[in-house]
């Protein structure tokens, strides 16, 4: 083989090379634009929408039950008041790596915006929804956040009902978060079948 040959080889090998790392930089880079840049854990809203809508056609077509759960932090602008920014982006983390705990492999998370969090929860009716949401409440309790010790927040339930759209199906996990909030907080609320939300008392901590 000649010089030339040889050369040629080692730069289309280093070439080859090139391309490899770039198509997995480009693969990180696609995955990194998915997460939260702040909880780094779970989805952006951005991401978490198409697949919603997957989700919500594929229950409607296999006739599969879909639940969705919203949780809104109790007071958090008094905590970034009282304690700072900071403080308030390390309740979110702690949050949200909670959460990520909490879902099963098959479900799907995200940070809505602000302190806002949803979970998609595929296989799951209303019933098991509501359980899911409860769960939440206590595992809670003594979460360990910076100076901050425990989390109270607001959950909103709601599974998906015939020829109901995406956008119905976060109206009515909404519509039971505002009640649960109304409440005072610190409980979850399921979206019922005569358009109120029933509101669920806090249960006492207990195994995930």
């Amino acid at each position: 083989m000649s010089l030339r040959s040889k050369q040629t080889d080692v730069l289309e090998s280093q070439l080859g090379e090139a391309r490899k790392r770039i198509a997995e930089l480009e693969s990180e880079l696609a995955q990194t634009a998915r997460r939260d840049h702040l909880t780094q854990c779970l989805l952006t809203l951005r991401a978490f929408r198409p697949q919603l809508e997957l989700d919500v056609q594929r229950a409607h077509r296999y006739r599969r039950p879909l639940g969705l759960v919203i949780i809104d932090i109790d007071g958090f602008r008094a905590i970034n008041l009282n304690h700072g920014y900071g403080v308030g982006d390390t309740v979110l983390v702690a949050l949200a790596q909670a959460i990520s705990d909490m879902t099963r492999a098959h479900d799907l998370a995200c940070r809505m915006g602000g302190d806002e969090f949803a979970i998609l929860l595929p296989e799951t009716g209303s019933e098991a929804a509501l359980q899911a949401g409860e769960r939440i409440l206590p595992a809670l309790e003594d979460l360990p956040a910076g100076p901050i010790r425990g989390l109270s927040v607001s959950v909103g339930i709601a599974a998906l009902r015939p020829k109901q759209s995406p956008e119905r199906l976060l109206a009515c996990a909404r519509k039971a978060l505002e009640q649960a909030r109304a409440g005072g907080g610190g409980r979850a609320a399921v979206y019922s079948s005569d358009d109120q939300a029933e509101e669920v008392a806090p249960e006492p901590a207990h195994e995930m």
